[in-house]
C-alpha cells in the first residue's frame, strides 16, 4: 500500500512539473509602419521550449496563421501570405522559453490581435498579443481648383499616407480656423488614409496654412494669394471652358467605343482566371486535407510512443525506489560505526586540548611580562617626542604670527593702491552719471508688448515674473503683433529716434536679467538672442555671470550692481551702461547703426525663469 502512494505521489510530482504558462505585455504593443517590432511571448517558468510547438496566430482574421514553428523547424505552408518571408521566431532563445514573434517590414494592414499559442506533450497555453500601427503620412499638397461664380478661388488641399485618421484645418495668416467647404476621407488597406479639404478664399496677397496633426506628429504646407493668381485664373478659366466643350465631345464618343471593346475583353480574361483560381483553389485544398490527415496520424503515432516511455519511466522508478531502500540501510548502518569513532576521536581530542590550555598559559604569562616592559619603553619615547612637538608647534605659531603680520601689511598698501587709482576713474564716472541724469527720460512698461508671464504694475514702474501652467499661458492672447511670445520681454511705451536719453532700473534681487534697448522693427515672435545684429543692445546676468550681448561677451565686475544706468546717444550711435551705486563703467556698444525709434526693453530670460524680485525702473525727477 505504501508503495502504491509514493508511486502516485511521484506521478502527480511529475505532471504538475510540465505545466508552465504563457506570458505576454498587458498594454498594446505600438510600432510604425515599414518598421521591424517584436511580439513578446514567454514561458514562465523559464523552461526550454524547443522541443514543443510555437504557433502564431491571427485571431482578427478568423485564426489564421501567421507563423508555425514544431519540430525543431518553420513550417509556415499554411501560412498567410501577407506575412509570407516577414516572421521569424529567436531559435537560440527557444532554449529560455522565450518564444517572441518578430515581424519584418511592418504594414498598416498587421494591426489587430495575434495569440502565442505553445504546446508540450503534455500540456499547452497561450497568450494574446494586441498590435497598434501608425504611419506618417507625406507633406501636404495645395492645388487651386479654379474659380466659383462669384470670383472665389478654391483652393485644395490633399495629404495622404496617415494612419490612423489624421485632422486636416485650413488656417489664415492669423492663426484663426477656417471652415472647409468640402471633406474627403478615404482609407485604403496598404497606403493608410488619404484626406482632402476644401475653402474658396476672396482676399489677395494673403498667407493661407494647411496643417495635417496626427497624435504627436504635424506637416503643414503654405500658400499666398496674389492679385495674379486670380486674373490669370479668370483668363484660362474662359480660354479652357472653350476649348475642353469642343475637345469633350470628341473624346466622349471615341472614348465610348474604345471602353466597350475593352470591357468585353477583360471580361473574357477575368472568366478564364477565374476558372483558373477555381481549379488551383480546389488543389490546394486537396493537399491541405492530406497533410493534414498525415499530421494526426503521425501525432497519435508520438502519443502511442509518449505512452510506452512513460510505462517504462514508472517500471525504472519504482526499481529505483527499492535500490534507494536498500542503500539507505548501509548508510545508517555504517553512519553507527562513524559516531563510534568520532567519539573516541572527541575524548583524544579534549585530553590534547587540556594539554594545550596549560602550555598556552605558560606563554601568556611570557607575553604580558614582555608586554609590560615594552609599554614602559614606549611611554618614554611619547613623552620624549610630545616635548619634541610642543617645542615645534611653539616655533610654528612664532612663524605664522609674523607672516599674518606681513600680509596684513601687504593688504593695506594693495587697497590703499587700488583707493588711489580709482579716485580719478570715480569722480570722471560721477560726472558722467551727473550729465547723463540731463538727459533722464520718464519711461513706463507698454503692458500690452509683456509677455503673458510677466505682471506689469499699474503705474508701469515695475514688472516680475510669474510662472503660469502652459495651458493658461496658450490660452491668453499672444496674436497681439508687438506682444513677445517665448521671450520673457517687455518694452517701453515711448520710443527715441534723436538726441540722447537715460534711465535707470534696480536689480536688486533679480537673478537673471537683461536691460537695455531695441529697435521698433525688432523680432518678437518666436525664440531669439538678444544681440545686436538681431535689434537688441543690452546687458545682462545669467546663470551668476554678467554678459553682454554682443556675442555673449563675458563682463568681469568686482561688485554685483544693484542699480543699472542706461545712456543712448543717438546721434553718435552709442549705448552705454554703468553701475549707479559703484560710479563704474559697465560695457558700452559703439558704432552701431540707428535708422529707426529706439525702446527700452527688459527681460527675465527665455519661457521660464526661476527669479522671484521685481525689475523697478527708478524716478530721476
Amino acid at each position: 500500500m505504501k508503495f502504491i502512494c509514493v508511486t502516485l505521489l511521484i506521478i502527480t510530482g511529475i505532471t504538475h512539473s510540465d505545466e508552465y504558462e504563457v506570458i505576454g505585455p498587458s498594454a498594446p504593443v505600438m510600432t510604425v509602419s515599414g518598421e521591424d517590432v517584436i511580439l513578446p511571448c514567454s514561458i514562465k517558468p523559464n523552461i526550454s521550449a524547443v522541443n514543443m510547438r510555437v504557433q502564431w496566430i491571427r485571431l482578427d482574421l478568423k485564426g489564421s496563421i501567421v507563423h508555425r514553428y514544431e519540430d525543431h523547424k518553420d513550417i509556415n505552408t499554411n501560412q498567410l501570405q501577407s506575412y509570407r518571408g516577414r516572421t521569424q521566431v529567436f531559435k537560440e532563445e527557444l532554449e529560455k522559453g522565450n518564444t517572441s514573434l518578430k515581424l519584418s517590414r511592418v504594414q498598416i494592414s498587421d494591426e489587430g490581435l495575434y495569440k502565442c499559442f505553445v504546446q508540450s506533450e503534455s500540456w499547452s497555453d497561450d497568450v494574446t498579443v494586441d498590435l497598434k500601427v501608425e504611419a506618417v503620412g507625406r507633406l501636404p499638397v495645395i492645388t487651386v481648383d479654379g474659380f466659383d461664380a462669384s470670383g472665389g478661388l478654391h483652393l485644395q488641399c490633399e495629404s495622404k499616407g496617415w494612419y490612423p485618421e489624421p485632422d486636416l484645418v485650413w488656417l489664415n495668416s492669423e492663426g484663426v480656423t477656417l471652415t472647409s467647404e468640402s471633406t474627403d476621407t478615404h482609407r485604403d488597406d496598404t497606403d493608410g488614409f488619404s484626406v482632402k479639404h476644401m475653402i474658396t478664399v476672396y482676399n489677395t496677397d494673403t498667407k493661407y496654412h494647411c496643417r495635417v496633426r496626427m497624435n504627436h506628429h504635424m506637416m503643414e504646407a503654405e500658400i499666398i494669394t496674389s492679385s495674379k493668381m486670380f486674373h490669370s485664373w479668370r483668363s484660362s478659366v474662359i480660354l479652357i471652358s472653350v476649348a475642353v466643350v469642343l475637345s469633350v465631345i470628341g473624346v466622349i464618343l471615341i472614348t465610348v467605343f474604345v471602353c466597350k471593346k475593352r470591357e468585353l475583353q477583360r471580361e473574357k480574361q477575368r472568366i478564364k482566371k477565374e476558372d483558373q483560381r477555381i481549379l488551383n483553389e480546389k488543389e490546394r485544398e486537396k493537399q491541405r486535407i492530406l497533410k493534414e490527415d498525415q499530421r494526426i496520424l503521425n501525432e497519435k503515432e508520438r502519443e502511442k510512443q509518449r505512452i510506452l516511455k512513460e510505462d517504462q519511466r514508472i517500471l525504472n522508478e519504482d526499481q529505483r525506489i527499492l535500490n534507494e531502500k536498500e542503500r539507505e540501510k548501509q548508510r545508517i548502518k555504517k553512519e553507527d560505526q562513524r559516531i563510534l569513532n568520532e567519539k573516541e576521536r572527541e575524548k583524544q581530542r579534549i585530553k590534547n586540548e587540556d594539554q594545550r590550555i596549560l602550555n598556552e598559559k605558560e606563554r601568556e604569562k611570557q607575553r604580558i611580562k614582555k608586554e609590560d616592559q615594552r609599554i614602559l619603553n614606549e611611554k618614554e619615547r611619547e613623552k620624549q617626542r610630545i616635548k619634541n612637538e610642543d617645542q615645534r608647534i611653539l616655533n610654528e605659531k612664532e612663524r605664522e604670527k609674523q607672516r599674518i603680520k606681513n600680509e596684513d601689511q601687504r593688504i593695506l598698501n594693495e587697497d590703499q593702491r587700488i583707493l588711489n587709482e580709482r579716485e580719478p576713474l570715480r569722480r570722471t564716472v560721477e560726472s558722467e552719471t551727473s550729465r547723463f541724469r540731463k538727459h533722464a527720460v520718464n519711461v513706463t512698461l507698454d503692458a500690452d508688448s509683456a509677455h503673458p508671464c510677466l505682471i506689469v504694475s499699474p503705474d508701469g514702474k515695475q514688472v516680475r515674473y510669474e510662472d503660469k501652467q502652459h495651458e493658461t499661458v496658450k490660452n491668453e492672447d499672444t496674436g497681439h503683433k508687438n506682444k513677445f511670445d517665448k521671450c520673457l520681454c517687455v518694452v517701453g511705451n515711448e520710443g527715441f529716434s534723436s538726441g540722447c536719453f537715460y534711465y535707470e532700473v534696480q536689480v536688486k534681487g533679480v537673478d537673471w536679467w537683461c536691460v537695455g534697448v531695441t529697435r521698433e522693427s525688432a523680432q518678437r515672435k518666436g525664440g531669439f538672442f538678444l544681440y545686436p545684429q538681431n535689434g537688441y543692445w543690452t546687458v545682462g546676468l545669467r546663470y551668476g555671470d554678467y554678459w553682454a550681448g554682443e556675442d555673449l561677451s563675458l563682463l568681469s565686475l568686482s561688485v554685483n550692481p544693484e542699480r543699472i544706468g542706461v545712456f543712448v546717444d543717438y546721434e553718435k550711435s552709442r549705448v552705454s551702461f554703468y553701475d549707479v551705486k559703484s560710479m563704474c563703467h559697465i560695457h558700452s556698444f559703439t558704432d552701431q547703426s540707428f535708422t529707426e525709434k529706439l525702446y527700452p526693453v527688459f527681460s527675465f530670460g527665455y519661457e521660464s525663469s526661476n527669479s522671484s524680485g521685481s525689475l523697478i525702473i527708478c524716478d530721476l525727477s
